[in-house]
């Protein structure tokens, strides 16, 4: 058995370089450092250093909405350790991300992470219903 057809490639992390305080939340002040829209994040996939991901393999993130986005792994990619891939959020709550690494010989078995991240941005909150003090 060709061991290309059975080879699983290890698990992924995924990170969020947007959170640079790292409280699992993006906030107004991270996002306006960074692309400047709340509606969007970028997702650091780490690529394992075990040789267990391979060039022709493929990375697919799946955003909160269901969303997936796919990009082929080629060796400077696995030199760097990474990829990195915008996905949307859900402005105002928490968002769950998936990283899968596929060996396209054998896609049934992918490495995989999830995260959740918040998107907490001051633009997204509802704004305070107005009082009526006074009637003219």
């Amino acid at each position: 058995l060709d061991s290309e057809f059975s080879r699983k490639p290890s698990n992924p992390e995924i990170k969020f370089p947007e959170d640079t305080n790292k409280d699992g939340k993006i906030s107004d002040d991270e996002n306006k450092a960074d692309d400047k829209d709340a509606g969007k994040t970028t997702v650091e996939v780490t690529i394992p250093k075990d040789g267990s991901v391979k060039p022709g393999d493929k990375v697919v993130v799946t955003d909160d909405n269901g969303k997936k986005t796919e990009k082929p792994i080629n060796q400077d990619d696995i030199d760097k350790g990474k990829i990195d891939i915008p996905v949307d959020l859900n402005p105002g709550k928490d968002n769950n991300v998936t990283a899968e690494i596929i060996n396209p010989n054998n896609p049934n078995n992918p490495g995989k992470d999830s995260k959740v991240i918040g998107e907490d941005s001051e633009n997204t909150k509802a704004p305070e219903t107005p009082v009526i003090t006074e009637v003219i």
